[in-house]
């Protein structure tokens, strides 16, 4: 089942649910609205621990699901299949294209941007001079753009599974396994042996030090 978050905004730290997506085949997608999810908690969990979800740099979807549903982000590792985002990095590890981009160039389907379904100004979004406010989007035109990044996240996956199982098998990683701990880890923060640092800063001083004087004598000063 493709999964997806929309959110009031792009800080995990700050921001709420609004709802998510879940597309079970190609074409065939439901939004659910976080007052629903609200109402009907128990329900919801229960439903959704019985999934398989696939996602598309799903570690932004994970931050949320921590906050605001934390039973289902504490057995995320028997209910996430695997992410598309993968295939991808595979191809190359320095793209950080975002799924739109993806699917653009794997499928050549242009999907709605987040500033149509807002109804404003894409500099105006990327410079946050307006907020994301799906309350004021017309229900149709945010399921479309919902349902659309779910359907497509599970098409992705499904066009590059093959590709993600070799990756499983040759590095003997599930990726899917560590992005949870990330997630935690970027909550709480880690603990840093400050002693040990401090007895090993005066050699990165010295690597420094030579390291300027390499380059003093490069460049002939």
């Amino acid at each position: 089942v493709g999964f997806d978050i929309e959110t009031t905004g792009k800080d995990v730290f700050k921001e709420k649910m609004h709802g998510f997506s879940l597309a079970w085949e190609k074409g065939c997608a439901r939004y659910v609205f976080w007052k629903f999810v609200e109402a009907n908690r128990e329900l919801v969990i229960r439903d959704f621990k019985k999934l398989k979800v696939v996602t598309h740099a799903g570690k932004y979807d994970f931050h949320f699901l921590k906050e605001f549903l934390p039973e289902i982000f504490d057995n995320i590792q028997h209910i996430v299949e695997g992410d598309s985002y993968i295939a991808l990095h595979l191809d190359n590890p320095d793209d950080r294209k975002p799924l739109k981009l993806s699917i653009w160039r794997t499928f050549k389907i242009r999907m709605m941007m987040l500033h149509e379904c807002l109804g404003v100004k894409e500099e105006d979004l990327e410079k946050d001079r307006v907020k994301i406010d799906f309350d004021m989007v017309p229900r149709q035109r945010l399921c479309q753009y919902g349902c659309g990044d779910a359907d497509l996240t599970l098409q992705l996956y499904w066009h590059e599974k093959e590709r993600i199982k070799d990756f499983k098998r040759a590095e003997g990683i599930d990726t899917m396994l560590q992005v949870p701990v990330l997630v935690e880890m970027e909550r709480r923060g880690i603990l840093i042996d400050r002693p040990y640092l401090e007895t090993i800063a005066p050699m990165f001083e010295r690597c420094v030090v030579r390291m300027h004087k390499n380059i003093y004598e490069v460049v002939g000063h």
